[in-house]
């Protein structure tokens, strides 16, 4: 409370401020004297397009912003004005954000998201949006991607693997589901090319 004593003793020692501007001058204080969360040096940091995920040094991870489609993962569709901590886990590597659903990496290899699932870019095999991690089916995953509709991660044997939108092919493979008459896919499949496997549905 020390701020708001300052800020309060120097409005009562002057004669020039009005009635109206103690008022407001007292609740500035008092908010200035409000505890805050620190965020200090996280350790990678993503945004969306009104959403933003960071990840601590600890392995925890935060967000805040925008969570009209769960992508801040706090198991709500609340939106949320400063840093809050997103679950208790401390083994997250890794992560990334697209313009309404999240992607994290943890140190096991395996793959979680949440938020916006129109496209399938959650990976879990459904097109339900959720406000809580789910599983991203294959792995382990040892690098992540995420674009607006899509998603995209590099296995562990250097395979490449996408999944979410593929209306401008975005997806790397030919995919046979529909999303709003746009080629979709709600699982990952494997990137076509010359230094990658052909396109197959990875072990659940």
């Amino acid at each position: 409370m020390y701020i708001y004593e300052k800020i309060m003793r120097l409005v009562r020692s002057s004669f020039l401020i009005s009635k109206k501007n103690v008022v407001l001058l007292s609740l500035l204080a008092l908010f200035m004297a409000l505890p805050t969360v620190s965020l200090a040096a996280p350790s990678r940091i993503a945004a969306g397009i009104a959403h933003t995920i960071a990840l601590k040094s600890d392995g925890t991870l935060w967000a805040w912003g925008f969570n009209g489609y769960g992508q801040l993962g706090d198991g709500t569709t609340n939106d949320i004005y400063a840093p809050s901590r997103i679950g208790s886990d401390k083994d997250w590597v890794s992560v990334a954000a697209g313009s309404y659903h999240t992607l994290a990496l943890k140190s096991d290899g395996t793959l979680w998201a949440w938020g916006y699932n129109g496209f399938g870019q959650l990976g879990d095999g459904t097109f339900v949006p959720s406000a809580d991690p789910v599983r991203v089916l294959g792995g382990p995953y040892v690098e992540l991607a995420v674009g607006d509709q899509h998603s995209c991660a590099l296995h562990s044997d250097g395979a490449a693997f996408c999944w979410g939108g593929n209306g401008t092919g975005a997806l790397g493979a030919v995919t046979d589901d529909r999303c709003d008459r746009t080629p979709c896919s709600a699982t990952p499949v494997a990137v076509s090319g010359p230094a990658n496997r052909s396109p197959q549905k990875p072990a659940i």
